[in-house]
């Protein structure tokens, strides 16, 4: 396989031999510690000395505003004069824009300046989050920016049929840069920061026998490094480097480390805030103080870039969807980036090139909490989406959130996206009930198919006791959604059937539960595993609502139920009759019962019994003492779930079900939370 500067040189030479009517085009799969970055660098100064224009795009990693980066590094190497008017008009949503832009760059034919990009993987994660329903989106913005006439090298982390539609050429695989033994020993080669403190274990790794670390890519090896310097063992790296991709297990290795320490985690999440490289300075005060295993982790993980260094992407897959409010951290970054800009407007920053950090101070700007509001002219409403989603998810301050989606349909009143958030965040609040219900009916009213809107209301009404309306949303809803436009985009049973079903089942009512589920089919239940374990909830419940009471615990699955005793042996021995040469002999079981221990009170025991032919229930009373003695000296707790059983002589035993720690007063009262719902639900049918 071409290494990458044939690579290069090959592309280099399809730009000298293009044709006017044949665009060059070339879409490169990146696999993980493939140096996508640093490709679309080397690439665009191999093209800019043979004299070809190039608009190189350095995206961030994925947020709701990180969008306007392509339409902001577009204007900024086009220039203000050279921009149509309808780049400036906020009534056009990012992606119409850069189509606009665009179209004016093909008119241009071959003078068009060529589009080299790198996509990060952040872009194609958790592609059914319902952000990415909103009109600007990767996939609308990348689409417009992927002009079919102009010349366009695109690198992605991955090429969905989409992608490769777009850009007009089948996916290849960019090739991997690789790290001999000697680059464990020389951190600067690769123009990553020196190994520092990691030097011995890098030493390790190269030492690791047959480890494969020859040859694998730089990313990889700091992945590697990163293991032991945290304390995992020679042999675990051993076996993932035996792998012809250990970049996943690494990863895992390292999420499984910071689960035992959230601390680091934090830490660690304050260091992928800026999206671009910050001098070390900069990067130091927002990391804070650390200890030795999280420097080493840092270590590892940052890129030494020219204009200072940041998170390689591998940060944001090892840390996850963790976030934390980090406000001074924001105000840091902001401040440093707007001492490089100054602007107060797109066109001003576009103007004074500086339209990156003019856009990275209203990005760190809308991190900083309630107390904050934006003060400056955004390129577009994204910015706002952004800041009412950290207002959500980072400080919990949903009243604040529920503001900004206010303003934002005071511009717009057809935002069906802010309509649903709008009555998110006030249900979350617990403020003002019946706007949340009219802000979930107008989203609704305007993308009737969408699943989020559809569930969110659904769950809504049934949380808060609407009871009929629930069932009659699902009923429209079903209809809408399961045959509508997401309907082959989104996975479905995850996204609508289950939160749905969860949230019914939660309020105890089974009927509505029972509706959802029956829509699915077995594929689902084997696609979903939580979708598995929900159909067995149910099935538990469906049999405490015809029985009356719970008689098995929850730990046993429905399907092993009744058909035979679960703790009872078949065969004890017990002493024979007087007068017998033997003084032990065999019993065979005759009658067994599942149940529980009701109650307990003056020496008396009460147990509810189910007769497992029938299944119907019946109790007894038993001498405390007694019972102890048919348990083999095992005292009767409350609520705990046994199974009687009747051998010949007329023994009795008694085996109680794990756990055996007395039942906490919260389990008591679930226990009595769904009893008291499914009667309800009983009562509120036969009404």
């Amino acid at each position: 396989m071409q290494g990458r500067p044939q690579l290069i040189e090959q592309v280099v030479g399809a730009v000298h031999a293009r044709k006017p009517d044949v665009p060059v085009r070339r879409l490169l799969r990146v696999a993980p510690g493939g140096e996508g970055r640093w490709f679309v660098q080397m690439l665009t100064a191999a093209l800019e000395n043979v004299g070809r224009r190039v608009i190189p795009f350095d995206l961030p990693a994925y947020d709701i505003d990180a969008m306007e980066h392509v339409l902001g590094q577009l204007c900024q190497a086009l220039g203000l004069e050279r921009l149509p008017v309808r780049t400036w008009s906020r009534h056009l949503t990012i992606h119409e824009r850069v189509a606009s832009v665009m179209g004016e760059l093909a008119q241009r034919g071959q003078d068009a300046p060529m589009i080299v990009l790198y996509i990060p993987r952040s872009w194609f994660r958790h592609p059914e989050d319902p952000r990415r329903t909103l009109p600007d989106n990767p996939k609308s913005v990348l689409k417009a920016l992927l002009k079919e006439s102009l010349d366009a090298i695109v690198a992605s982390a991955h090429t969905p049929p989409w992608l490769q539609q777009q850009a007009c050429a089948v996916a290849e695989d960019l090739p991997m840069p690789e790290a001999g033994e000697d680059y464990l020993f020389d951190g600067s080669k690769w123009d990553w920061l020196g190994w520092g403190d990691m030097r011995s274990e890098a030493k390790r790794l190269a030492g690791i026998g047959g480890s494969g670390a020859v040859g694998r890519p730089p990313l990889v090896l700091r992945l590697g490094v990163a293991c032991l310097s945290v304390g995992h063992s020679e042999q675990a790296i051993h076996q993932v480097f035996q792998k012809p991709d250990p970049y996943s297990d690494l990863v895992l290795m390292l999420q499984e480390t910071l689960k035992a320490h959230r601390e680091w985690r934090h830490a660690l999440s304050r260091l992928s805030l800026p999206r671009f490289p910050v001098p070390g300075a900069v990067l130091h005060e927002i990391a804070g103080d650390m200890v030795d295993a999280q420097r080493a982790l840092a270590t590892c993980l940052l890129r030494d870039e020219e204009l200072g260094a940041r998170a390689d992407e591998a940060l944001r897959d090892i840390i996850g969807g963790a976030r934390s409010p980090a406000p001074l951290e924001n105000e840091r970054l902001m401040r440093h980036y707007r001492e490089s800009d100054g602007a107060s407007t797109p066109r001003e920053a576009v103007k004074k090139g500086t339209m990156r950090s003019w856009l990275e101070v209203l990005h760190h700007g809308a991190h900083l909490g309630p107390e904050a509001p934006l003060d400056t002219e955004p390129l577009s409403r994204l910015i706002h989406y952004e800041r009412a989603w950290s207002l959500s998810v980072d400080f919990k301050e949903y009243e604040a959130a529920a503001s900004v989606y206010r303003s934002i349909l005071e511009d717009d009143p057809q935002d069906a996206y802010s309509h649903h958030y709008l009555a998110w965040n006030l249900d979350q609040a617990g403020k003002d009930g019946r706007t949340a219900r009219d802000e979930y009916q107008q989203a609704i009213a305007r993308d009737d198919d969408n699943p989020w809107y559809n569930s969110r209301y659904i769950t809504f009404l049934r949380a808060n006791g609407f009871r009929r309306d629930a069932h009659e949303a699902w009923e429209r809803a079903a209809a809408r959604v399961l045959s509508g436009k997401w309907a082959t985009r989104v996975k479905l049973p995850a996204h609508f059937h289950y939160w749905i079903a969860r949230t019914a089942l939660d309020v105890g009512d089974l009927e509505l539960s029972r509706k959802v589920m029956n829509t699915l089919t077995p594929q689902d239940f084997k696609d979903y595993p939580k979708l598995g374990k929900l159909r067995e909830e149910l099935a538990q419940y469906d049999e405490i609502e015809r029985l009356g009471e719970p008689i098995y615990p929850s730990s046993v699955a429905v399907a092993k139920r009744w058909n035979e005793p679960l703790l009872l042996p078949p065969l004890i021995m017990v002493e024979a009759p007087r007068g017998r040469a033997s003084q032990l002999r065999e019993a065979r079981l005759l009658d067994w019962y599942p149940g529980r221990v009701e109650s307990i009170e003056d020496g008396k025991v009460t147990l509810i019994l189910a007769e497992p032919n029938n299944r119907t229930l019946f109790t007894v009373e038993v001498d405390e003492q007694r019972l102890v003695g048919m348990a083999s000296g095992e005292p009767p707790q409350i609520g705990r779930f046994l199974e009687y059983g009747g051998y010949e002589g007329q023994v009795a035993r008694v085996r109680y079900h794990a756990p055996r720690r007395p039942l906490t007063e919260a389990e008591r009262e679930e226990i009595e939370h769904g009893l008291r719902y499914l009667r309800d639900e009983t009562t509120a049918r036969g009404a």
